[in-house]
């Protein structure tokens, strides 16, 4: 048996337009992690650049999505690798973000 993972790298240039986030929400990211989490066989790695969970954080739709990544992450359906576990060792994250990858951390698996 061949296992395969697809890895999806999220990621938002701080000085995102909001309606062009929204927008890239409601169309890739929210179907994809509720895809993920419908399919039974479906696992992802996942990197969330910094900037982008720090411009998620800022709008409802955002919070949806993130708990929605949450949830994934808690049933083991994702595994966040490379930007977000690196800016966490660094120390480089502010506290706000670092309060979400905790939520979001109990299951972290650092992939070099």
């Amino acid at each position: 048996m061949i296992g395969l993972v697809f890895g999806l790298h999220l990621y938002q240039p701080p000085n995102q337009d909001r309606g062009i986030l929204k927008k890239i929400i409601r169309e890739s990211y929210l179907p994809l992690i509720e895809a993920i989490l419908f399919h039974n066989k479906a696992f992802f790695a996942v990197d969330i650049a910094r900037s982008a969970i720090e411009k998620l954080e800022e709008i409802n739709i955002g919070k949806e999505s993130l708990e929605k990544f949450d949830e994934a992450l808690e049933l083991g359906k994702i595994s966040l690798v490379n930007t977000i576990i690196l800016s966490i060792i660094q120390g480089s994250m502010n506290t706000r973000t670092i309060a979400v990858i905790t939520i979001l951390g109990t299951k972290v698996k650092v992939i070099s």
